[in-house]
């Protein structure tokens, strides 16, 4: 959702359903415009934060990660994109 400038704000485990596609994300009506909230950044952090702590019950070492400062720096940079399969 970064790469096309937009934070969930309230992503968890219970708002990405797995269809046949792949993920699908859900519950949006809380998103905001990253380049256009002051606290975009802490939002998605928290995003992040929610799944890795989900996920690394299974994957411990996603608990040592810094995906959303990671991200963000790539968003401020112009270099951000959605990768497609």
């Amino acid at each position: 959702m970064l790469s096309i400038g937009l934070i969930h704000g309230d992503l968890s485990e219970f708002n990405v359903l797995v269809g046949p596609d792949g993920p699908v994300i859900i519950d949006l009506p809380q998103v905001v415009n990253a380049a256009g909230n002051n606290g975009a950044l802490a939002m998605l952090e928290r995003d992040v934060e929610q799944h890795s702590g989900t996920l690394g019950r299974f994957a411990p070492e996603l608990l040592e990660t810094e995906y959303a400062r990671e991200m963000w720096s790539l968003f401020e940079q112009g270099e951000l994109t959605a990768k497609r399969s």
